[in-house]
């Protein structure tokens, strides 16, 4: 199990604090910087505490995730194997790092950039949505146990390092060299003259005798071996499944339909400008003038500013963090300004620039959708419901099939499958078992003993019992005595095959004529294309062309040929160097974030001793321990 535990950890780990680059650092091991820390709080940086209680509810969120992602609970003991608490204690601190010098550097971003990331955000828009949704938005946040206030302190602050992080690395470039290197070996182009040797010509193989069938039989034998193989019942819960017998009645759908309009169609957008005053005196004495006859933009060239001062461009309500701004722009006409507004960062005057009308889609064009939502969101809770009555069912006694029968949950006899899932006839039987999750928990468990369920990805659990387990064994020579003979006999026409090749390739590098070796051996040469290091050829293996830029200019060498079988013997005639051509973006990207990390990791390596770390190694021991308690 840890090892599944372990792929779901290096997705957890790979989760960025700062959006860009995986940054940690070696706080472990550095003795003097785990004193002077108070028990209330688990670490000091600078002058921010982080507390116990900070800690215990990122560590239960933390072993929550790992579990959905894992496919079943993970235990304190699995989360401390895989050193969970000491990856997040890292990235706490880390992030605390970052946030001290932020404030250090008296770093700030507006209102107006945090609404607009929010905005942005594709995890705040619902499938089919074609944008941000604010009651999306607000349920997603209420699952995370967050408040929009919360949320919005904790984007700001991951902007903030993000600002940290582009002065130090968002310019950076791949120097010149690697570029050439990397384009080099990518677009340099080959060709070769080539032969073939059939391996029906070179390498005629008399069948073995019964002594050495027998001694290579004893060598080869464990490959012969039938699979391990499981007799296996299962249970499966499928929110699916669940889904499909719930009936949503058209009310139900409807308050859906009303309550989240914005979902199913395109958001009413405004065009936007607004004048921020430092006083309300100021404020006054501006709409004043706006009553008098002066026109907005008059007024915002009376006070000094440009008009991309005050342009908010074009938003929907979401986008407007302050609710008494939002109230007030979305309740004048077009062209109209505004009163003066107490905004939660002082006085403002709106002006409605344009507006931008919103569609909504009709009741009927989604009510299907709607219904399919809230069937399997009512699905979800209903296997909750299940699981408990399964859990009790089996907790008396009872077989899977009873179970199945009782409360009417699919049930299915699995017939003795392999690791694979698949049953002696070749049948693949994966799915009916509930998937690759579920066979790879079949062949973890012992026959006999309750094992956890699995949960699938869905949401849905499978349970099961592995009825009998059924070894690999080994199969007497006379069962595959055919097999073991083609086995033997492919090996050494290989060998032969390639001995030939090599017997061709130290002619040519005697110093003959590959035209003249190759009529030796009654072949004709050809001409190739000129390829890449990663390109195809006819009449090679799929990795063939790649042998060309094993050898230098008018060198030698031998690969397979296109059938798997035979063999070229080719000579490398033709060199194209690499020309101008941008290099392999993917290789490019990968090498400079690498360089990125490096300069982070000097950067924090630096900031430690300025601003003071200090962990308490005990505590972060005991809340791991105690799951947070």
């Amino acid at each position: 199990m840890l090892d599944a535990l372990r792929r779901g950890a290096a997705s957890w780990v790979a989760r960025i604090f700062l959006g860009i680059l995986v940054v940690s650092f070696g706080i472990w091991g550095i003795g003097d910087i785990f004193r002077n820390v108070s028990r209330e709080n688990f670490a000091r940086i600078g002058a921010t505490q982080l507390s116990s209680e900070a800690f215990r509810l990122a560590y239960d969120r933390e072993r929550q995730q790992l579990s959905r992602q894992s496919g079943r609970a993970v235990s304190l003991e699995q989360a401390r194997a895989l050193g969970l608490h000491t990856e997040l204690a890292r990235r706490m601190v880390t992030e605390a790092l970052f946030d001290e010098e932020a404030r250090n550097l008296s770093l700030g971003v507006s209102e107006r950039e945090i609404a607009r990331a929010i905005v942005d955000d594709p995890n705040f828009a619902p499938a089919g949505s074609g944008g941000f949704s604010r009651p999306y938005f607000q349920s997603l946040l209420r699952e995370n146990g967050l408040t929009e206030a919360g949320y919005v302190t904790q984007r700001r602050s991951l902007t903030l390092r993000r600002q940290i992080a582009d002065a130090l690395t968002g310019s950076f470039l791949v120097p010149a060299i690697y570029n050439d290197i990397a384009n080099r070996f990518t677009n340099e182009r080959r060709a070769a003259v080539y032969f073939i040797l059939p391996q029906a010509e070179f390498a005629q193989i008399e069948a073995p005798d019964e002594a050495t069938l027998a001694t290579y039989y004893d060598i080869v034998k464990g490959a012969f071996r039938t699979p391990a193989r499981r007799i296996a019942e299962v249970l499966r819960v499928s929110i699916a499944d669940i889904a499909a017998k719930i009936e949503v009645s058209d009310d139900d759908a409807k308050t859906i339909y009303e309550n989240q309009k914005a979902r199913f169609g395109r958001i009413e957008k405004r065009n936007l400008a607004q004048i921020s005053f430092a006083t309300p005196e100021a404020a006054s004495e501006a709409l004043a003038r706006l009553k008098e006859g002066k026109s907005f933009d008059e007024l915002v060239e009376s006070l000094g500013k440009k008009p991309a001062d005050v342009d908010l461009g074009l938003v929907s309500a979401e986008e407007v963090i302050d609710p008494a701004v939002r109230a007030a722009a979305f309740a004048l006409a077009e062209g109209a300004t505004s009163e003066v507004v107490a905004g939660s960062f002082g006085p403002v005057i709106l002006a409605v620039r344009a507006i931008e009308a919103g569609t909504v889609k009709s009741f009927s064009e989604v009510a299907s959708e709607i219904k399919g939502d809230l069937a399997r969101e009512r699905a979800r809770k209903a296997v909750l419901d299940l699981v408990d009555k399964v859990e009790d069912e089996r907790a008396g006694g009872a077989r899977l099939g009873e179970i199945a029968t009782k409360l009417q949950i699919t049930f299915q006899a699995l017939p003795a499958i392999d690791r694979n899932g698949v049953d002696e006839t070749g049948s693949d039987k994966a799915s009916l078992a509930g998937g690759r999750q579920v066979i790879d928990a079949i062949f973890r468990a012992s026959a006999g003993n309750d094992a956890d369920a699995v949960r699938l990805g869905d949401g849905g659990y499978v349970w099961f019992d592995v009825r009998e387990i059924i070894a690999e064994k080994e199969r007497p020579l006379a069962d595959i005595r055919d097999d073991v003979i083609a086995r033997w006999t492919g090996e050494k026409q290989r060998a032969a095959l390639l001995a030939k090749a090599d017997e061709l390739i130290a002619r040519l590098k005697a110093g003959e004529l590959i035209d003249v070796v190759a009529t030796s051996v009654s072949q004709t040469t050809r001409q190739s294309a000129l390829v890449t290091r990663n390109g195809t050829l006819a009449e090679f293996s799929r990795t063939g062309a790649e042998e060309l830029f094993r050898v230098t200019k008018d060198g030698f060498g031998t690969t397979l040929a296109e059938n798997g079988s035979d063999r070229i013997v080719f000579t490398v005639n033709d060199l194209e160097a690499a020309g101008t051509a941008p290099p392999d973006e993917k290789l490019m990207k990968d090498l400079r974030e690498s360089m990125r990390n490096d300069v982070l990791t000097g950067y924090i390596a630096a900031l430690e001793p300025e601003i003071g770390v200090s962990i308490n190694r005990s505590i972060v021991d005991r809340l791991a321990s105690a799951g947070g308690s």
